[in-house]
């Protein structure tokens, strides 16, 4: 079961390493963070082995990633300069929001919108949309939305 959610894990983060990567300093090294408390021993154990100022990249596709990924960066010694939230999910993240409040904010109140069609999916997404506006302008976002993107250095 763990190693099934680590290949999850993995395919996210290449999914994002192939999307965002210009968001990224191009020698970063990506770490795909898992729930599973060995998997994430490993990655402190691979960061902690990084030179001093390497520039590194946490994914995490679950909800709660905020608490995860800031609690590996301080036990691998990895000061975090960026965070990002992915939206709508990790794997499918058609953008990607600096997790400021101030931010957040204006994306859902600006940009957040439902496809211009008539399906019932369209339908149903404009029906969720204020509900989704409120949860990605409030600190809830970081439970919500499952799908995180951290930049930092190896302090």
């Amino acid at each position: 079961m763990n190693t099934m959610r680590d290949a999850e894990h993995r395919s996210g983060c290449d999914a994002a390493r192939s999307k965002w990567s210009v968001v990224t300093p191009q020698d970063a090294r990506w770490f795909a963070v898992s729930h599973s408390p060995k998997s994430r021993a490993r990655v402190v154990a691979a960061l902690r082995d990084l030179p001093a100022g390497a520039p590194v990249v946490l994914c995490d596709t679950w909800p709660l990633s905020r608490q995860r990924c800031r609690k590996l960066a301080l036990r691998a010694g990895v000061c975090v300069v960026r965070e990002y939230v992915a939206l709508p999910t990790l794997h499918t993240a058609v953008v990607l929001v600096q997790d400021m409040p101030s931010t957040a904010r204006y994306v859902a109140s600006r940009l957040l919108a439902a496809p211009p069609t008539s399906s019932l999916r369209a339908r149903l997404d404009a029906a969720a949309l204020p509900l989704a506006r409120w949860i990605l302008s409030t600190s809830s976002r970081s439970a919500v939305f499952g799908g995180r993107v951290v930049l930092g250095a190896r302090a």
